[in-house]
């Protein structure tokens, strides 16, 4: 089947469940899109070879919520299941690095950040035949059927705190990852000198915006920061390191969606 068959496919699926495709490049939203709809009507403009879709979390037709939990790592899966009983057929993608879950709730869920581990209940997720970065097709191993099924996701267990080292790493900076984290003002001859513990973490994430506004993906960033990071006098912690990356390049991400940068 061809990209665009696939993704017509998909989409009318999609579509007949009330859930909400939106177009993406790469992982990030061509559009504003939390007002996009699509249609059967449009839907024939938007699909074009190469394209990616996301699904918006949030409230479908028949009123219950759709959520997602974001699994980063493949061999972490049965783990979970072991942990937190899902319902039967519940839909699973393969991802690029690990797994989403698709589920709904009664009332809204909340978004909640763990190491390995996300619920994501306010925005969207990559959704197949997305293609990764990595250049792995999203696809479901567990398919869609005729209804999203239910799960408290306050229920959902795993053994690791949400992300707490630092309420907002992005404090004291813009908001978007190209507004006043410059780089003619960067301090490149000194960043691969070793940094001290005082001054990591501001380093870091104004390191970070210059790849988020070089187009770098957030696999490229992580693997870069990590190589800068052995330098450091002493390195900053991995989960301090890949979780300020992930919350970064997402609330970026998400700045450029709704700003409709291309």
């Amino acid at each position: 089947m061809s990209n665009t068959a696939e993704q017509r496919a998909h989409l009318l699926e999609y579509m007949e469940l009330g859930l909400r495709p939106i177009p993406l490049r790469g992982k990030v939203a061509n559009y504003h899109w939390k007002s996009f709809v699509l249609t059967k009507a449009n839907m024939e403009s938007y699909i074009t070879p190469g394209t990616n879709w996301g699904i918006r979390t949030g409230q479908l037709p028949t009123g219950t919520y759709f959520y997602a939990v974001d699994i980063d790592d493949k061999l972490l899966l049965p783990k979970f299941m072991e942990l937190n009983p899902l319902p039967e057929k519940a839909p699973i993608v393969s991802t690029g690095r690990g797994f989403h879950i698709y589920l709904s709730w009664g009332m809204p869920a909340e978004t909640r950040h763990s190491p390995d581990l996300d619920i994501i209940a306010n925005g969207y997720v990559v959704a197949p035949p997305s293609v990764h970065p990595s250049g792995k097709v999203y696809r479901f191993i567990v398919p869609l059927r005729n209804h999203i099924p239910m799960l408290n996701p306050r229920s959902i267990y795993w053994p690791f705190p949400t992300l707490s080292f630092r309420p907002n790493p992005l404090a004291g900076y813009a908001r978007s990852s190209d507004e006043h984290i410059r780089e003619n003002t960067f301090d490149w001859d000194n960043i691969f000198n070793g940094i001290s513990e005082g001054q990591r973490h501001n380093t870091l994430v104004r390191y970070l915006g210059i790849l988020h506004s070089r187009w770098d993906t957030e696999d490229v960033a992580l693997a870069k920061v990590s190589e800068w990071n052995k330098l450091n006098k002493p390195p900053i912690p991995e989960y301090e390191l890949v979780t300020t990356v992930r919350y970064c390049y997402r609330e970026w991400d998400n700045r450029r969606a709704e700003n409709g940068t291309q």
